[in-house]
């Protein structure tokens, strides 16, 4: 009887046998057969594909840029940058929306609301405001006038 491995230790070896007097051409025909199921079941798996594996990796990459906006500041006729608190009321400014993985012209939205809890002129609670994206990755929106009630 043909001894063979069961595991990857040799302690695991065990005895085959082809049961009910079967003889050594019986079990050419059984490992014939378990050959072409192995052939089969191999050309049926997924290749490994050099292609495929970068695609994912930049599809994954792609999933990981996440559109975000990562600043957002207020600039006065002078191009200076300024806090609200160091702004007049009824003062013209720019806002200035720095973004992250936002393409040149897209546009995107804008809403502000008061630290302070004040409304905006008309009983507005928030702004709502729109810009496009520029070259630079920043979007800006001029003159914004912040009126309050």
């Amino acid at each position: 009887m043909p001894t063979v491995m069961t595991g990857a230790s040799s302690a695991e070896k065990g005895s085959f046998s082809g049961g009910g007097g079967k003889n050594s051409s019986s079990d050419d025909k059984d490992t014939k057969e378990q050959k072409k199921v192995l052939q089969k079941a191999a050309k049926e798996a997924t290749p490994f594909c050099e292609e495929c594996e970068k695609k994912k990796e930049e599809e994954k990459k792609e999933k990981e840029k996440k559109k975000e906006i990562t600043r957002i500041f207020w600039v006065d006729e002078h191009g200076e940058q300024k806090t609200l608190a160091e702004l007049p009321s009824e003062y013209e400014i720019t806002l200035c929306i720095a973004t992250k993985n936002i393409d040149e012209g897209e546009e995107i939205k804008i809403e502000i609301t008061d630290e302070k809890g004040r409304n905006y002129k008309g009983g507005k609670k928030s702004l709502h405001l729109t810009a496009t994206v520029e070259a630079d990755g920043c979007a800006y929106v001029e003159k914004v006038k912040l009126e309050y009630d």
